[in-house]
């Protein structure tokens, strides 16, 4: 057909529609980017080890070792999709074999708690002023270790309980409610802050410029006032989560 239903141009292409409302869209869209420019659209059942590892030959050098692995990555799952859609009319259709990505992650800097008690005390020093939520997102993170970032952003007015005290996480990767216990200084703290209705996020701007009062935080916000922390104390290379 002329129309090339099976060329792998288009079978990206409506992958890309059913993702487009993910949050890794744009990485999807980019790891998938390399792969139509290298096969076009050839019958994506015409796609075989051979190919696939030719395709990993043809990545520019300058990717990392871990870039490539996460693009092979995300096309495995899009020939896991197709393999789903295709074996209603084909059962002996099956992903090909994938060539292996060996990488090695680099070792995450970090600090003892002397130097990051002193990072969240700089961080309260330079942020209370402007909005007290800042310094508690970092604390947090810093305390309760079981949150991650885009969990504490997300938690909402309802999800704190003052008494007996904890936090009911509900947006998170186990995408089951998971409840946090708060220590006791951090629910005085919680009760001199004035509470808003249940619907809205507990981290939300104030009156600033360039953000409307009652917007949730961004989700590198906290880490934009951690690094100027850093900055200012001369700490250098060490990111949030560490």
């Amino acid at each position: 057909r002329k129309d090339l239903p099976l060329g792998f141009q288009n079978q990206v292409k409506k992958y890309l529609e059913y993702k487009k409302s993910l949050k890794s869209f744009r990485s999807l869209k980019l790891h998938l980017g390399y792969a139509t420019k290298f096969f076009g659209n050839k019958n994506i059942k015409d796609i075989g080890y051979a190919d696939l590892e030719d395709f990993l030959m043809w990545l520019p050098e300058n990717l990392s070792s871990k870039f490539k692995a996460n693009i092979m990555g995300t096309l495995h799952a899009l020939f896991k999709w197709f393999e789903k859609r295709e074996r209603k009319d084909n059962p002996s259709y099956r992903v090909p074999e994938f060539p292996k990505v060996d990488y090695e992650l680099k070792w995450r800097k970090i600090v003892d708690k002397e130097t990051q008690s002193a990072i969240i005390e700089e961080v309260k020093r330079i942020s209370y002023h402007i909005n007290p939520k800042i310094w508690i997102g970092i604390k947090w993170l810093a305390t309760y270790i079981s949150i991650r970032p885009f969990e504490l952003i997300n938690i909402k007015e309802k999800d704190i309980i003052l008494n007996p005290g904890f936090l009911i996480i509900r947006k998170n990767k186990e995408k089951k409610p998971k409840m946090v216990p708060l220590l006791d200084e951090d629910v005085e703290s919680l009760k001199t802050l004035p509470r808003g209705l249940p619907h809205l996020y507990f981290f939300r701007h104030e009156k600033r410029k360039g953000a409307k009062p009652g917007e949730r935080f961004g989700e590198k916000y906290l880490y934009k006032w951690w690094k100027k922390a850093c900055e200012n104390l001369g700490i250098h290379d060490v990111d949030l989560y560490g």
